[in-house]
This record gives structure tokens, sequence and C-alpha cells, in this order.
């Protein structure tokens, strides 16, 4: 909004307002306010007034100051960037060696043989297991009466699966549970002295510990590859290198 010009001189004469004009000049701004042109022409002129030579020294020092601290920012981010780059890919290099070590030791003979084994081993000794648990309702009174309250329980649980009776399902559920507690020592402790499930064990045992062996000397072998160490000494040193370029 313009501001209106007003010349105009306010006197009271006798009580009677009078208004005439003068040679004075005032300014109202757009909120009302009366200015003093001269004031005003004055601020301006001050606003426009050049710089000395002592400011015009300081004020170039404190944009190069300003200008070169930004550069520095960006010259930073970039070399972070690029280090933090170059650590993704000798990460993936470093990856894609293990994995294809790994990949390699998991498909040689012996550890595919040692795997085997610990399969056949264990299905013989679940097996084994399957006539010792079997016999215990005929010669472990404990046993037997939980085993039938524990078919009894399981039967009554299938039939209260729906509707109204999920409450009395939740409680049937707890005491299959606590049967299960009570039949689970008495099965370990048969199978823990029977000769033929201890026979079993011990293979199983040590086909385990013969794959544990074979993973234990891979991991070791890894280490002295010549694809691992040179891939490990490059992510180490693109780390560090990362860990430079943040610290400046």
């Amino acid at each position: 909004m313009a501001m209106n010009r007003v010349t105009v001189a306010v006197a009271i004469v006798s009580g009677i307002l009078a208004v005439a004009p003068v040679h004075a000049a005032v300014v109202v701004d757009p909120n009302g306010t009366v200015l003093n042109t001269n004031n005003r022409n004055n601020n301006r002129n001050n606003n426009n007034r050049p710089l000395t030579a002592a400011q015009q020294k300081q004020l170039a020092a404190q944009q190069a100051a300003d200008a070169a601290a930004i550069a520095a920012a960006k010259a930073k981010a970039a070399a972070v960037a690029v280090a933090e780059a170059k650590v993704a890919d000798a990460q993936k290099a470093f990856d894609d060696v293990v994995n294809k070590q790994t990949l390699e030791f998991k498909q040689s003979p012996d550890y595919t043989a040692a795997k085997a084994s610990v399969a056949t081993e264990s299905a013989a000794y679940e097996q084994v297991k399957v006539p010792v648990i079997a016999a215990l309702p005929a010669s472990n009174a404990t046993y037997r009466a939980a085993a039938q309250k524990l078919a009894a329980a399981k039967a009554e649980y299938a039939s209260l699966q729906s509707g109204d009776s999920r409450a009395v399902s939740i409680g049937m559920s707890q005491s299959i549970f606590e049967l299960g507690n009570i039949m689970g020592p008495i099965e370990q402790a048969a199978v823990e002295a029977d000769p033929g499930c201890i026979a079993a064990k011990k293979k199983l045992d040590d086909a385990m510990a013969a794959v544990e062996k074979l993973e234990s000397d891979f991991r070791v072998a890894l280490q002295k590859n010549p694809d691992w160490t040179a891939a490990k000494a490059a992510l180490d040193k693109a780390v560090a290198d990362l860990a430079a370029a943040k610290a400046k």
C-alpha cells in the first residue's frame, strides 16, 4: 500500500479547530503511524552510505571464510560418501569369497558324508528308543497312570476345541503339559539306562562330533585362504579410510 502524503497543520484557536496548509511534510505509513519525511530521508541516506575500506575488508574476509567452510563441508560429505561406497563394495567382495568357500566346503565329499552319517545315526537312535519307551507302561506304574491320564486328556482336549468350551480346553492343555512333564523324565531315564540306546547315542554323538570338527577345521583354513585374506585386508582398509574421512 502506498503511503499517503499529508501536508497539514493543526492549531486550536479560541477552542476552534483550525486546519491550514504548512510547508512541513509528514508521511502516514500503512499502519497509521505518522513519519517525518526528513527522518525517513536521513535513514535512507544512512543505508545508502558506502562502506569504509575497513568494513569492506572485514565483509570480504567473512564471505571468504563462509565460502571456505561450505566448500570444506561439501568436500567432506563427498569424501565420506565415496568411502562408504568403497566399504560396501569391499564388504560384498568379502562376503562373496566367504560364501563361495563355504559352498565348496559344504559340497565336499567329506562334509556331505559326515552330514549323511548324522542323519543315519539320528534315525537309528530314534528307532532304538521306540521299544524301550513302549515297554514303560508295563514296567512302571507311575508312567502307566500318567500315560492313561494323558490319553484321556488328549481325547477330551480334541473335543473341546470350539464354542464355549475354549476355557475348559485351555485348562485341559495345561493338564496335558503337566502329564508330559511326568512322563518325559521317566522316558529319558529308561533310554539312558538301555544298552542299545546307549550304543546308538554314542554313534550319533560321534557322527555329530565329526561334523563339528570338519566345520572347525574349515573356519581355520578359511582364514588362511589367499582370497579370504586379500578380501579381508581390503575390507579393513576401506573401513579405516571411512573412519579417517569422518574424522576430518
